[in-house]
């Protein structure tokens, strides 16, 4: 089924534009949380600032439809005439090409920059999707140390990560808080720090994030 896009242009009445806007900027996070919402953001003319503008997509037409009967919308459209000078113009259209987050080359641009000389824990490194996400971040340039709970699937990761960024290993359950101290203490001695932690492991058990751990077990 198509995406289905939605714009909605506002004019606003002589003095409202403060008070719209804020009344558009409300529609955001609900609207956000409705399913079917891909993605509902608001934007105000540079040239004038009376204009608003909502870009919004939607996975179906009965995501949307569901969406105008929402108990925010209405709202707001009831509010609209005190609010909007003339008619809510609004247009819908159906996307024929292939949906792209963003351009692929600003994409390895962007990461590039992000993650070249940072420090970053990934757990469940030995697994397909830790070997994809360590096999990125090293070759975006990362200090990388991949936690697996086998010695056994380090070879293969070793094998598939080349970069100009370093790979260190450890063994480790990270259901286990002694150990995931453990490899926290393995980064600080190895970099002094911890940038980043890409918490990829499957487990069954609640881990709570390193920083909640008490003083007394302190990784420093």
């Amino acid at each position: 089924m198509p995406q289905l896009t939605n714009l909605a242009f506002f004019r606003a009445r002589r003095g409202q534009t403060e008070a719209l806007g804020a009344a558009l900027a409300a529609l955001v996070a609900p609207t956000r949380g409705e399913a079917g919402c891909l993605n509902y953001d608001l934007y105000q003319s540079i040239e004038n600032a009376e204009i608003w503008f909502i870009y919004e997509n939607w996975r179906s037409m009965q995501d949307l439809d569901s969406h105008m009967k929402s108990v925010h919308l209405p709202a707001f459209l009831t509010a609209a005439p005190t609010l909007v000078e003339g008619d809510i113009d609004v247009r819908r259209f159906t996307m024929i090409s292939t949906p792209a987050t963003r351009c692929p080359q600003f994409f390895e641009k962007e990461q590039v920059m992000s993650c070249k000389g940072r420090n970053i824990i990934v757990t469940g490194a030995t697994g397909d999707l830790g070997t994809d996400i360590t096999q990125r971040l090293i070759s975006q340039g990362a200090n990388v140390l991949a936690v697996g709970s086998r010695a056994g699937g380090f070879p293969r990761l070793v094998a598939a990560c080349s970069g100009p960024g370093p790979l260190e290993t450890i063994v480790a359950d990270v259901s286990d808080s002694k150990q995931v101290l453990e490899y926290a203490k393995r980064a600080c001695d190895l970099w002094g720090q911890i940038d980043g932690f890409v918490n990829n492991a499957g487990i069954q058990t609640p881990v709570r994030p390193i920083v909640d751990f008490p003083r007394k077990t302190s990784i420093a």
